[in-house]
């Protein structure tokens, strides 16, 4: 019941209830009775809202390789509807360009054969950067793409204060 009140707020771009129901324990990767997880609905729309409730399902240790009924990963549905910056995203947290679905096609065959180039380009980019690299030697940065804030900490200090402005 959970997981299907998650994809449907996913699928509304809800992300107060997104939020809600993941921290009452609904699973982002359960694949329910139409064939997907809420990760497969929440990548294939790149609104603003969209895209925060991708982020709040990848922290909440969303798999970006779950498949769906048809073998597809969330990387395949970023890529057959053209939305890069989801598919980055997916990139960063350990999505597979190399599954291939049901049909025997991988992400970067379908971000082609949909014409949807800057996707395709990306996938081969990534993949050709990743051939030179062992697995143990790429950084996993999961969590710092998940905040909506920024650390401005290490900036340096302007020079004004507020009673410039008063």
């Amino acid at each position: 019941r959970l997981a299907s009140q998650l994809c449907a707020a996913v699928n509304g771009g809800d992300p107060r209830s997104v939020q809600n129901l993941l921290s009452k324990g609904a699973s982002p990767d359960l694949v329910g009775s139409k064939g997907v997880a809420a990760i497969h609905l929440a990548v294939g729309k790149e609104t603003e809202k969209n895209t925060r409730c991708l982020k709040m399902l990848l922290q909440h240790g969303a798999d970006p390789n779950v498949r769906s009924s048809e073998g597809l990963t969330p990387l395949h549905v970023a890529a057959l509807w053209g939305c890069y910056q989801n598919l980055k995203l997916l990139l960063i947290n350990g999505g597979d360009p190399n599954i291939k679905d049901n049909e025997g096609s991988t992400p970067g065959e379908l971000a082609e054969q949909q014409e949807n180039r800057k996707c395709a380009l990306l996938l081969e980019e990534y993949l050709s950067s990743s051939d030179d690299i062992e697995e143990e030697d790429v950084p996993r940065f999961q969590y710092s793409v998940y905040s909506d804030q920024t650390d401005v900490s290490s900036y340096p200090e302007p020079n004004c204060s507020f009673s410039d402005f008063g």
